[in-house]
């Protein structure tokens, strides 16, 4: 999969979904029909600019930054 693409369908489905667990986000990619694991949504999120995440003991929730 050609990775601007990915990084697309991602900002894509983070806005869509507001906050969500990397979990949450290849579940929904995954009804879309694009198979990844939680682990490269992980890895592709916390290097993306406008996207913040907070670890909680148990999992990470990631967001869009907010507009100022």
């Amino acid at each position: 999969m050609d990775t601007v693409y990915f990084r697309a369908m991602l900002y894509k489905s983070l806005m869509e979904l507001g906050k969500a667990t990397a979990e949450d986000i290849a579940a929904y990619l995954l009804a879309k029909g694009i198979e990844v694991t939680p682990q490269k949504v992980s890895q592709h999120l916390i290097k993306m600019p406008g996207v913040k995440y907070k670890r909680l003991s148990y999992k990470t929730i990631y967001f869009m930054k907010e507009k100022e």
